[in-house]
């Protein structure tokens, strides 16, 4: 199961790498890379480290990749894309992500598929959407395979962001964002994710943020306590 579900991550990773290389000479891209540290009733203080990048493969085409170690004796493998739509003034946005993560803690993998619409006017960014997530279900090593995986064909995604400039350069922003998803997270809509975060633009397209979470959590995010709370800390360049 894990080598297919490897190879298939991999056969997708090649995919839009292929994609990249065909548009090369057009293509703009940039890379945030950032460390997460976090609390839970279920794995107590944790940290992780990520990386995320998004390229410009066409008019209006952005392609997506990352990758997330080290949280939860596991890992994760993210890929999406985004199409900007002509109506409403380009301001609205067709979008998918896929989400594969191996959460060797509790012995179990996930995989979701998100698709949906995404919004963006000023100051204000919104999208709602459908997904579907397999998982397999929870079990310790000791204890034989289990027969099936969890099925839930429809949850909710959604997600609203306003961003207000803390300086007349608009060098310092701070955004308040609640979304019950996230780069490696998909969850139910009522576990959403309550985030404030700070940025610093220091020109030639590098950006330094941070950012802290609060999320209620239950027995499908596999945390034992009523708030799951952490921090991002990193940067992105941009070309």
């Amino acid at each position: 199961m894990y080598v297919r579900l490897l190879c298939g991550s991999v056969m997708v990773l090649t995919l839009l790498l292929s994609v990249l290389r065909t548009h090369a000479q057009e293509a703009a891209a940039s890379v945030r890379v950032y460390s997460t540290v976090g609390h839970n009733y279920s794995e107590g203080v944790y940290g992780s480290v990520a990386a995320w990048s998004d390229w410009r493969a066409g008019d209006g085409l952005v392609v997506s990749a990352g990758a997330e170690a080290l949280r939860a004796k596991g890992f994760a493998l993210g890929a999406g894309w985004r199409s900007r739509l002509s109506c409403f003034g380009g301001r609205l946005s067709l979008f998918g992500r896929y989400l594969w993560r191996r959460l060797g803690r509790w012995n179990t993998d996930e995989c979701s598929a998100h698709t949906g619409l995404a919004w963006r006017s000023g100051r204000w960014q919104a999208s709602l959407g459908l997904a579907s997530r397999f998982a397999r279900p929870v079990h310790s090593r000791s204890q034989e395979r289990a027969a099936g995986w969890l099925f839930e064909p429809f949850n909710v995604m959604y997600e609203l962001q306003y961003t207000q400039p803390l300086d007349h350069k608009g060098l310092w922003e701070l955004a308040f964002r609640v979304a019950d998803y996230d780069w490696f997270v998909a969850d139910r809509a009522y576990q959403p994710l309550f985030s404030l975060a700070a940025s610093r633009n220091f020109g030639h397209g590098l950006t330094a943020a941070a950012r802290a979470v609060c999320q209620p959590t239950g027995m499908l995010s596999l945390s034992a306590n009523y708030y799951h709370l952490f921090v991002n800390l990193g940067i992105e360049k941009k070309w």
